[in-house]
């Protein structure tokens, strides 16, 4: 008997490499480059934290709302709102920001297959 799958949900992450962030120093123009100095990524990651506006509207990578057990759990038992900017970065907690691309849903159309043979 062949699988029938009526419904599907995917997940897809973007990611941006900036190899300027690695260089040592990066120049003062370089994308993100708050990314690579821990002063900034503490005052901008406690800007998100607070709700503010970040520019680029970068956020916390965990939704303002509902239980957060992933975060939890990879914070070692700390409540994700309640972290510092200091440990974000010692715990290599990533920004969340807008989505580039939003493609509309295209639901699966129904075919009648064949049966097997």
């Amino acid at each position: 008997m062949p699988i029938a799958i009526h419904d599907a949900r995917f997940s897809f992450i973007w990611t941006e490499t900036l190899p300027q962030l690695l260089s040592g120093v990066p120049p003062g123009d370089a994308p993100l480059g708050f990314l690579a100095d821990q002063v900034a990524y503490e005052q901008r990651f406690q800007a998100a934290v607070g709700g503010e506006a970040t520019p680029g509207g970068l956020g916390t990578p965990w939704h303002p709302t509902g239980k957060h057990f992933f975060w939890t759990y990879y914070l070692a038992g700390r409540s994700p709102q309640e972290l510092a900017g200091h440990r974000a970065w010692k715990g290599l907690v990533p920004f969340r920001g807008p989505a580039q691309h939003r493609d509309s849903f295209v639901p699966f159309e129904r075919r009648n297959t064949p049966k097997g043979p």
